[in-house]
């Protein structure tokens, strides 16, 4: 990220508006009444130009809006509100919605990988949608806005669960770029039965670029109609990785774009633990956003916007997680109603209470890159990490190790796993599978001797990293793990790899180690865990185990150790010249109390809520 002035403001605040909170007169001036206090807090506000999230919307209906939205942002601009701007919500469209009440689209539809068509959502690469895409942000781009966001149905998967777009057309279009004779059936085929292979891999460079081409026809058709809008993208994770990191940086550079938005869904705090792979994914889009993207806002989301979803509490959590990502601002996601008060209220008191918490925050969370465990897997194996105490990131390049899983070491190549192998490197059974296919598993100390799909449990060793945990004995019921859920038995290759756990039957017979760790030729120093199943990690004994296993083989130790058996979550920002910046955050309903927290520090400090220093007791 580049680096910010002193001079910088160092936190945006925008506030998002639907629709129906502008389209009517009346309903208009009671909510300008309502949100004029925001504008002492909000330095933008960003209005929503769809209600729906279908595609296609006739060019006239366009027109028509863009002749209210120039009065509305006249009046919000009246109102306070520095900066007013417009948040684009349908591109190509979400998915289907509301199809058989409007006009179905006169052109090309979308078809997913399944076969399925779409009635509104829109296939990228028909010059009639080309013509129409770029009209339509010109129309919108000429009402005086001071910037237009790009929301996320810009990407290739999840429109309605469904990835995109293998219509006829778009095939067609694939062959003659890459000189084949795909059909729907060979090219979906190749896709399901071979997802990181050749094919894969030169069709998803063909649908990258087929959007790129979209967004630099948007930010033609943006400036234009005023080369002084400025451009946005909110972005979103897909599961394929590192691949998509592309798609980021091409698309938003195509754009032009200034402003991003990291997604990720946390919609309400029934499960208070889901904001952390929230974290975690809007941290691996930021660490690939372009360095011309400086205003990077956290979203905070509450869809579809019901009352109850975020106490105040974790609504001011979120934002300081999104400020420890590294971005600038927040984004708050429009409010219908009769919830526009109370939801304003609540944010205009989280952000007086807590202004200059947040700035201080953002300004010295820009000046250190994030420290932490990678995983390759952070919807599962990094969440269930961080809820034992150990600190892990979305950021690759800030990574102290890495956590590889599955069919993961398919997305690199050799050169790249073999500095992995020559660092700090935990792999799972799958992952080490596919290193012994590719000659690597000597790096490891172990190969596969044997796998089980039942009836087995793990038995932690006397090593000394498992420390008070000697002994225990883990079930993660691998029955109840998902169909095609392994663990399993090692034979050692080498006589320097130690065993951490060992697998064996619900009756005690031992079937061979589980859990190894071993120095390997490369410098580097690897843990294999061929009884993963994190989501069955919450025991003092594994926290134990994982947090010393960490703690050695990570050069120089973890960044910071918190030794406590409550969820108590750290995030770590920190430099070579021993700078640090550490949130930690109580995921339990129970007071910790007293704990130890280990970080080399000579001087350690509070921040308080008025963003000022305190030294600790």
């Amino acid at each position: 990220m580049p680096e910010r002035t002193e001079n910088a403001a160092y936190l945006t605040t925008s506030l998002r508006v639907p629709y129906v909170r502008y389209c009517d007169d009346a309903e208009f001036e009671k909510h300008l009444s309502i949100v004029r206090e925001q504008a002492r807090l909000s330095q933008e506000i960003a209005l929503f130009t769809e209600y729906s999230h279908r595609g296609y919307w006739p060019l006239d209906g366009v027109r028509r809006l863009a002749g209210l939205l120039k009065r509305r942002i006249a009046a919000y601009r009246r109102a306070g509100f520095a900066r007013v701007g417009l948040n684009v919500l349908d591109t190509f469209g979400h998915m289907d919605d509301g199809w058989d009440r409007a006009e179905p689209p006169p052109m090309r539809t979308m078809v997913g990988l399944d076969g399925r068509v779409f009635r509104t959502c829109l296939c990228p690469t028909s010059d009639e949608f080309r013509t129409y895409i770029a009209e339509k942000y010109r129309i919108l781009a000429g009402t005086g806005a001071d910037f237009i966001w790009v929301d996320d149905d810009f990407k290739l998967k999840n429109h309605g669960g469904v990835e995109i777009c293998f219509c006829p057309g778009c095939i067609a279009r694939f062959n003659r770029a890459e000189g084949r004779s795909e059909t729907f059936a060979s090219l979906t085929e190749a896709l399901r039965t071979d997802p990181f292979g050749r094919t894969a891999d030169r069709w998803h460079r063909f649908t990258v670029g087929e959007l790129t081409e979209v967004a630099r026809i948007i930010r033609n058709a943006v400036r234009a109609a005023d080369p002084a809008v400025e451009l946005g993208m909110m972005t979103v994770p897909d599961d394929r990785f590192p691949e998509h990191i592309l798609c980021f940086e091409a698309w938003m550079t195509a754009l032009g774009a200034r402003k991003g938005r990291p997604g990720s869904g946390f919609y309400t705090d029934a499960t208070p633990t889901a904001i952390l792979p929230k974290f975690l994914f809007c941290e691996y889009q930021l660490a690939h956003y372009p360095d011309a993207v400086t205003d990077r806002q956290v979203e905070l989301e509450n869809f579809p916007a019901q009352d109850f979803t975020k106490a105040r509490t974790i609504t001011k959590m979120e934002f300081l997680y999104g400020l420890m990502q590294g971005c600038t601002g927040i984004s708050m996601s429009g409010v219908f109603g009769h919830q526009e008060e109370r939801s304003l209220y609540d944010t205009r008191e989280i952000l007086e209470r807590n202004a200059a918490l947040f700035r201080e925050v953002s300004r010295r969370a820009a000046a250190l890159p994030d420290r932490g465990i990678y995983c390759s897997d952070p919807f599962g194996t990094g969440p269930r990490l961080m809820e034992l105490s150990l600190p892990v990131t979305g950021d690759r390049k800030a990574a102290c190790a890495f956590v590889l899983t599955g069919h993961a070491p398919d997305s690199y190549g050799d050169r790249e796993l073999l500095e992995l192998l020559s660092g700090a490197l935990v792999v799972d059974a799958g992952a080490l599978k596919r290193l012994e296919e590719r000659g690597l598993a000597r790096l490891c100390g172990v190969r596969i001797r044997r796998t089980y799909d039942n009836a087995v449990l793990e038995r932690l060793t006397d090593h000394p990293l498992n420390g008070a945990g000697r002994g225990y004995r883990r079930n993660a019921w691998v029955t109840f793990a998902g169909d095609r859920a392994e663990a399993a038995a090692l034979d050692l290759t080498d006589e320097k790899t130690e065993v951490l756990s060992e697998l064996q039957s619900l009756l005690g017979e031992p079937f061979g180690p589980c859990m190894t760790v071993f120095a390997n030729e490369l410098g580097g120093t690897v843990a294999v865990c061929a009884y993963l199943f994190p989501d069955s990690w919450q025991f003092e004994a594994k926290r134990i185990q994982w947090t010393n296993l960490f703690d050695r083989i990570v050069p120089g130790g973890l960044p910071v150790r918190v030794d406590l058996p409550y969820k108590i979550v750290p995030v770590v920002r920190g430099d070579r010249a021993g700078r640090r910046l550490v949130m930690l955050t109580n995921m339990t309903f129970d007071a910790a109390g007293p704990f130890d927290v280990g970080i080399a520090a000579e001087d350690l400090c509070f921040l308080g809520p008025d963003g000022g220093l305190r030294p600790a007791a």
